[in-house]
């Protein structure tokens, strides 16, 4: 391996191992690395559209043997967020792996998964770059992910099913729509509702175009509340297997109303404890179990704490790469 091709050296009784961001070409072993790991297989289509198609980057750290082997990875979404009426720079840790036939191998008392994960803080996060990172690990992944990362819980997902028929209205109905009208009316609802919620994703067209019509495994509807007089009072996200992965509006009655025209079946998370949390069970909505393990975390990289982001961020199931 070249040297100008890597940012840190590890020499180890074992063997000298490099780490480095992604390069063009890495992803054929990116993906085997994640079959080995979590026993699936993720496309290389798929992994295109969520890495190297993002319109706000590709944030990808990798450790390799000294023969080209991929040892680790750590890598993120990067998005932007509004944060107190300004515009951040945030991301959600994804496909955090390390191949189990290098495990055990340290370099001053700290594994290489370790020393991957480190360098992508070094590289990615502070002042100008990620000032918040999140994720929903499974529990295996959390427990590290505290023990090693400094990551720490956020408020835990209160998982909703709408267990109702769909309730009809003389004053609103709920519709598909054209993806135009869709776009520009999600992000403007989208901006009003940053002004009472401290801290959640900014969804502009830039990035619902992104995350909704160019996913390459997934398909969603796009359906807007109207009024009598065809005014949209909310816009909603629904996936084809039913999760209402993102929600925007200017009126909580008009949410609400939104929410219990969809039917029963959907599913959908929001952070527990969350002033929005009411209107799911005013809207007929039922907690239940969350099936997926998913544990939400964070840590800050500003001078906002840790907890203080860990308790305000907003999500939605959008937010994470599941769906």
């Amino acid at each position: 391996m070249k040297a100008s091709s890597f940012l840190h050296r590890i020499d180890t009784p074992k063997g000298t191992f490099f780490i480095r961001p992604y390069q063009k070409g890495d992803e054929v072993k990116i993906v085997e690395l994640f079959k080995e790991v979590f026993g699936k297989e993720k496309s290389l289509r798929l992994w295109r559209w969520e890495f190297l198609e993002n319109p706000f980057g590709t944030e990808i750290m990798l450790c390799f043997s000294e023969d080209g082997k991929l040892v680790a990875q750590c890598a993120s979404i990067p998005v932007e967020a509004y944060l107190a009426g300004s515009v951040v720079r945030v991301a959600q840790v994804v496909d955090c792996m390390s191949s189990r036939r290098f495990r055990g191998i340290f370099a001053r008392k700290r594994g290489l998964y370790i020393l991957t994960i480190s360098q992508f803080f070094k590289t990615y996060t502070g002042p100008g770059k990620n000032i918040y990172l999140y994720g929903f690990p499974g529990e295996r992944h959390y427990r590290l992910g505290v023990k090693m990362l400094g990551f720490r819980p956020s408020r835990p997902i209160s998982f909703f099913v709408s267990t109702e028929e769909a309730k009809k209205s003389f004053f609103y109905k709920l519709e598909k729509i054209d993806v135009d009208v869709f776009l520009e009316g999600f992000e403007s609802f989208n901006r009003h509702m940053s002004r009472y919620i401290p801290f959640m994703l900014k969804k502009d067209a830039k990035y619902l175009e992104w995350r909704y019509l160019l996913h390459p495994e997934k398909s969603y509807s796009f359906l807007a509340l109207k009024s009598i007089v065809g005014r949209a009072k909310a816009f909603f996200v629904v996936s084809n297997d039913g999760y209402l992965l993102d929600f925007a509006s200017t009126e909580e009655t008009a949410l609400e109303r939104g929410l219990s025209m969809l039917g029963p079946g959907v599913k959908a998370w929001t952070p527990s404890g969350a002033p929005l949390e009411s209107i799911f069970r005013k809207a007929g909505w039922k907690k239940e179990r969350e099936p997926f393990g998913a544990i939400a975390s964070g840590i800050s990289f500003c001078s906002i704490s840790t907890e203080w982001a860990n308790r305000n961020f907003f999500y939605t199931a959008g937010d994470c790469d599941l769906f």
